[in-house]
């Protein structure tokens, strides 16, 4: 949508600019469609209760994957607190925890 929205009719950028815009916006259009595929492929004769129990499986994964970034994230600031003899308050040390951390977006 960002690109539908904001660069496919902007003729104020570098064309060459746009175009890699352009065919990176294709490429992710081609995963969205395969993603969505497999999905029905995976789910083809699954009933409602399989479905539901593989998305709560997947959503589990998701959490324990976040868990271990946030405490990979913890591990690095203490890291990095030890290599420069520095204790960083707790605000700071919030803040650079957030940014090693993947983007929710």
């Amino acid at each position: 949508m960002h690109y539908l929205e904001s660069i496919r009719d902007e003729g104020t950028l570098d064309q060459p600019f746009t175009s890699l815009l352009r065919h990176h916006w294709l490429e992710e259009a081609q995963h969205a469609q395969l993603d969505t595929l497999m999905v029905e492929t995976l789910a083809d004769g699954l009933s409602a209760a399989e479905i539901d129990t593989a998305v709560d499986d997947f959503l589990e994964l998701d959490f324990m994957l976040d868990g271990a970034l946030r405490q990979q994230a913890a591990f690095d600031l203490d890291t990095l607190q030890r290599a420069t003899g520095r204790r960083f308050e707790r605000l700071e040390g919030e803040r650079i925890v957030a940014a090693l951390m993947p983007s929710q977006a």
